[in-house]
């Protein structure tokens, strides 16, 4: 499975890969968020497919399961009871509420053989790795 790993270091807060992110949902609202650290640096936030996923063990309805050709996290909305568990869960705050009672997470842009903000990251601050 490919991961997107993130090297913070190389992060300029150009915020590219927020706008291609949220272009490539139909809410247009970005998965993954660029914060700042307590000096002022720029860190890219993106789900991190934990082996042992803490939103996935929270998700007390099944909604959120491992897809068994990628080995990614997949959300099913139909499934979701609206208990928020994974967005208290996640260590790194990444999935969210929507406000329909559903929740919006990374999908790692499985219908393409690159994530959108990996292809959009020209400083390689979020690139994909074999792991």
């Amino acid at each position: 499975m490919k991961r997107v790993i993130v090297d913070p270091t190389l992060c300029d807060g150009c915020r590219k890969c927020m706008s291609a992110c949220g272009g490539h949902f139909p809410d247009g609202k970005s998965r993954l968020q660029i914060r700042t650290d307590a000096k002022g640096r720029y860190v890219p936030l993106i789900c991190r497919q934990c082996p042992r996923s803490a939103c996935m063990q929270g998700c007390m309805s099944g909604a959120i399961s491992r897809c068994p050709d990628t080995g990614y996290l997949r959300y099913d909305s139909e499934q979701c009871g609206g208990c928020y568990m994974c967005v208290m869960n996640c260590p790194y705050g990444i999935p969210f509420p929507t406000g329909d009672g559903h929740v919006a997470r990374c999908d790692h842009c499985t219908d393409k053989e690159t994530p959108r903000c990996v292809e959009v990251c020209q400083r390689h601050a979020i690139y994909l790795e074999e792991g």
